[in-house]
């Protein structure tokens, strides 16, 4: 089992896969996106390397739940858990495995 990194993660299991920060005119915006595809997911070394832009996007858009989770991969097959005490909801549905890994695919 071999770490890849922390990422976040929405209720309906899309990742995080581009954050950048945008200038336009005389403002800067973070452009992000999400997609279903957890190979493509912006992974970082540290979890807190996304607090502040968890922090902005949920100050951004307060109906969207973003959550830190971290990722491993097994012989090709992706887990991940939840960094904080509340996991995402579709963990529920899920298979855990390995204490606590839940399958992305």
């Amino acid at each position: 089992m071999r770490k890849v990194g922390f990422t976040l993660t929405t209720a309906e299991r899309h990742f995080l896969t581009r954050c950048e920060l945008k200038r336009e005119g005389q403002g800067v915006y973070l452009d992000t996106s999400f997609d279903k595809d957890v190979v493509q997911s912006l992974t970082v070394k540290k979890a807190k390397q996304f607090a502040e832009i968890k922090k902005q996007l949920e100050a951004a858009h307060p109906e969207i739940k973003l959550w830190a989770v971290e990722l491993f991969n097994d012989q090709g097959a992706a887990f991940c858990r939840s960094v904080t005490a509340d996991a995402p909801p579709w963990f529920k549905t899920q298979h855990a495995r390995f204490g606590g890994l839940y399958s992305v695919q």
